[in-house]
């Protein structure tokens, strides 16, 4: 089924600095030893997540738009290593995550750490020298996130766990890894939220539609892979059986979701001001708030375009991604 043509209501603006981060983030994985497989390496390239963040980040400096690539890829490659027979297996994710968690845990890179912890440890710890410290804490616990969920949802496909709309958007609300890639907003573009302006309702709303919004555009766009690897992770499926309807109506209500994420966002940006006001927040927080709730919007119209250029679903790919399990310190293939 081809996936619908979706127009969403934010402008598509490209970082004048793609080519450049497009480079020099393929240089950065092959130093870090993340494609040394020819295979790895064309599906690394046919991924072009550099377009992907340029989009997302279409005022960020080359600094922090080829940061954003190499943290993108990362979460990527990690994705890709739970697919095919590996989709189900609890043990083996366990034996790729919590290592990860350990690090973000203790902050001690091991000795025989594989290259692909030391890739995340290059991204994290870069992170960390354009943010202030009082938020590293957040970051590493963003990243903390993304890594147990994918636990989780391989413990799910192994147990054939339906989920509810409900339960669903929850859940793909830490599995899609918005919220670390939110961060990297602020860092590549040198500005900070806090705690406080994060705890305004309005700020809140506002971030949920939008991590909703994209994740909901993965899903339609993703479904071929999934339904093919027998993952029912993807909203399209869950309307399917929740609402009993056939798949282009499931299709059709998804992007409707993602329409009404939208919708919300434009509201809630509407109220900012106000919101911010009650919330007796500072003109600096205020002015952040405004800062984000703009710099939101490119992800939601980078994510339709990129969907429609990449080869990232084009072509469903379910077997592992093998590079960053072949050296030493890393989990065997058999695990």
């Amino acid at each position: 089924m081809s996936c619908p043509n979706i127009t969403v209501p934010f402008p598509l603006r490209i970082n004048a600095h793609l080519a450049t981060a497009r480079q020099r983030d393929l240089d950065w994985a092959g130093r870090a030893g993340l494609m040394s497989t020819p295979h790895d390496e064309r599906r690394y390239r046919s991924w072009d997540i550099a377009l992907l963040v340029a989009g997302w980040l279409p005022d960020a400096p080359a600094d922090g738009l080829e940061l954003a690539a190499n943290a993108f890829n990362w979460c990527t490659i990690y994705d890709d290593l739970h697919v095919g027979e590996k989709s189900t297996n609890s043990r083996y994710a366990r034996s790729v995550g919590e290592p990860l968690l350990t690090y973000l845990e203790t902050g001690v890179v091991p000795a025989d750490a594989s290259p692909f912890l030391l890739a995340l440890h290059d991204v994290i710890t870069r992170e960390k020298e354009l943010y202030p410290t009082e938020h590293h804490a957040r970051l590493t616990q963003n990243w903390a996130v993304f890594l147990s969920s994918t636990m989780e949802e391989t413990g799910n496909r192994a147990n054939r766990k339906p989920l509810s709309y409900r339960e669903y958007r929850d859940f793909r609300r830490k599995t899609g890894a918005v919220h670390l890639m939110t961060d990297l907003i602020e860092v590549a573009n040198g500005y900070h939220t806090t705690a406080e302006l994060r705890a305004v309702p309005a700020f809140r709303s506002l971030f949920d539609s939008a991590n909703d919004a994209i994740c909901y555009i993965n899903d339609l766009y993703s479904q071929t892979k999934e339904e093919a690897a027998g993952d029912h992770h993807n909203l399209v499926f869950v309307f399917e059986r929740e609402l009993g309807c056939t798949r282009q109506e499931a299709v059709e209500r998804t992007v409707e979701a993602v329409l009404e994420a939208c919708d919300n966002m434009l509201l809630q940006r509407s109220r900012m001001r106000t919101a911010c006001r009650r919330s007796g927040l500072t003109p600096e927080e205020t002015a952040c708030a405004f800062r984000f709730a703009h710099d939101i919007m490119y992800p939601i119209s980078s994510m339709v375009s990129w969907q429609q250029k990449s080869a990232r679903y084009t072509r469903p790919d379910n077997t592992p991604y093998t590079s960053v399990l072949q050296t030493s310190g890393a989990p065997r293939k058999d695990s």
